[in-house]
């Protein structure tokens, strides 16, 4: 077991650095809206603290959230999801996609599956979380 958590963390990790690049890509090329999630941790805990932190922390912890976390999660929850280890990964990806709307989204006050980032915005964010989910799947495999 501890092998598995292991290797959820570094699959989180590889994860977690292509998410971020395609983040990167998308707000450089001025690709659909979505809400930055780097900006989103540190506004969760302004709202519950009223502590103003810098962005880096926003970067931590989106590092920590899918290396740690996610990987962990992931690691523990694998055996039970159908499929390849990619389509794993998608499952993984949808299921946390789903937990960000419904829990995170109205936390950072973009309301139920992130209603005041439209749309498109959710749609981008689900995107955004299979191909962590894909990439997780696939690293945590080989």
């Amino acid at each position: 077991m501890v092998t598995s958590l292991s290797a959820g963390i570094w699959a989180g990790f590889v994860a977690t650095v292509y998410l971020s690049l395609f983040m990167i890509a998308k707000a450089r090329l001025g690709m659909i809206p979505a809400r930055d999630r780097t900006k989103a941790m540190p506004e969760v805990v302004a709202t519950f603290t009223g502590a103003r932190l810098p962005s880096r922390v926003g970067w931590i912890g989106h590092f920590v959230v899918g290396s740690l976390f996610l990987g962990v999660a992931y690691a523990v929850i694998q055996p039970m999801l159908p499929g390849e280890p990619w389509v794993k990964g998608l499952a993984f990806g949808a299921i946390v996609w789903l937990a960000v709307m419904i829990i995170f989204m109205p936390l950072s006050d973009q309301g139920l599956f992130g209603r005041k980032i439209g749309f498109f915005g959710s749609v981008a964010s689900l995107v955004l979380q299979l191909v962590y989910g894909g990439i997780l799947g696939l690293a945590f495999a080989y």
